[in-house]
């Protein structure tokens, strides 16, 4: 397998393996393989945010073999990003010899699928049973599965709100959300000739440094860092409206002042944008991930403000097609047995969001078939499924509660 040392020992960026979506930013349905190089990605660390980070310490080879295959499945691109074949990298992977960079036949994972694939490689390859046998199948029992493969959860902030106490091949998680693993050396352990700074309970300092204030073009400028070559888990669709508030705000490639601004930037008071998502730059400092005129890019969110209430619907077509109405938040967990036609057990409200406390885009009547294809949220033990149907001439995409649909 080749050399990845530049990753690891990397000092201008600290790196990640991450598997966000396709090709056209969404979690199913595009073409086997990785299209744009940014299905499966080398990218700069960024918080989700992490819930806890889980690292093997029994044996120091395998932080640095997972590292190892992180590396090589973001680097080859034959393999892409789909939920709904997320087990093809597995075969393609023991097919391989456990070795990602070796595969020649296009096939797809996803976070989750991918993490667990590599960590069953490195049971096979290192002859430890507990790792290639994890007992784990997505991000909501990765926590507990790995735990019982004899990884060590860290759950202290200078792991999960920081990149400088990391280590090669420790596993960030978002419960139930998202997974990726380390590759970099954080600055600390290095700067402290291999100590991670101790166990769970240890201080938490050590963050990397950044200008904590807001980006824009009056603001000291920092050294450049390069951005990845395309953003990988990010949301593409507008879920509110903005308006920025100052003028001459940088628009950069990518959450963080240290990167580069884009062919658009910058910004002045009053254009309005549409906020696709949100995201922690390297700092902690929260930065909001627009689309101007067609174009996307990262603007720190202190200078953008709502400017309507989230959009949750598209205008009526004037030839009379059906209109569109899309819930604007994503679903967070997926599970494949649950993918089916539901009917409603009763008036059923379908939600922008999960939760009684979101607001209702229709109501349908008791009996109306809606299609799930897998995606649901999880709130307070109760399923809202992430539903599709066509309801007086509206094709509607939002969350109804579980509890009242029925296969």
């Amino acid at each position: 397998m080749a050399n990845y040392n530049n990753y690891y020992n990397s000092t201008s960026t600290h790196y990640i393996s991450n598997s966000g979506s396709d090709e056209n930013g969404k979690y199913h349905g595009g073409a086997a393989g990785d299209q744009t190089g940014g299905e499966w990605v080398l990218r700069p660390w960024y918080s989700r945010p992490w819930s806890c980070v889980l690292r093997y310490e029994k044996d120091a080879r395998v932080g640095q073999k997972l590292a190892e295959l992180g590396c090589a499945a973001a680097l080859n691109d034959k393999i892409g990003y789909d939920q709904h074949q997320r087990d093809t990298y597995w075969n393609q992977l023991k097919a391989a010899g456990y070795d990602p960079s070796k595969i020649t036949i296009a096939c797809e994972s996803d976070c989750s699928a991918g993490v667990i694939a590599n960590t069953k490689a490195v049971g096979n390859l290192l002859g430890i049973p507990a790792l290639a046998n994890v007992n784990a199948t997505y991000t909501g029992n990765m926590r507990s599965g790995f735990k019982a493969a004899g990884f060590t959860v860290l759950t202290d902030a200078k792991y999960t709100q920081g990149c400088s106490y990391l280590l090669p091949g420790d596993i960030l998680l978002y419960d139930a959300a998202h997974t990726a693993t380390n590759i970099t050396i954080g600055s600390n352990v290095r700067n402290n000739g291999g100590n991670s700074g101790g166990n769970n309970n240890g201080n938490n300092g050590g963050n990397i440094n950044g200008n904590p204030g807001g980006d824009h073009a009056g603001a000291l400028a920092t050294p450049q860092q390069p951005a990845p070559a395309a953003p990988s888990g990010l949301g593409k669709d507008e879920k509110w409206k903005g308006v920025v508030t100052v003028n001459g705000l940088n628009v950069r490639k990518w959450a963080g002042t240290e990167h580069g601004t884009c062919s658009f930037s910058p910004l002045n008071a009053g254009n309005k944008v549409s906020v696709c998502d949100s995201l922690k730059a390297s700092d902690g400092s929260l930065w909001h991930y627009i689309k101007y005129n067609g174009k996307y890019g990262f603007v720190h969110s202190k200078y953008v403000a709502a400017d309507s209430a989230p959009n949750s619907s598209q205008p009526k077509p004037a030839n009379g097609a059906p209109t569109k109405k899309t819930a604007y938040e994503s679903a967070k967990s997926f599970s494949g047995q649950l993918a089916g036609t539901y009917r409603a057990t009763a008036d059923l409200n379908i939600r922008t969001g999960a939760g009684t406390d979101k607001p209702s885009m229709v109501v349908i009547p008791k009996g109306t078939a809606v299609q799930n294809y897998g995606y649901y949220t999880n709130v307070r033990g109760v399923n809202w499924l992430y539903v599709q149907f066509t309801y007086g001439n509206v094709t509607y995409t939002g969350f109804g509660c579980g509890t009242y649909l029925r296969k």
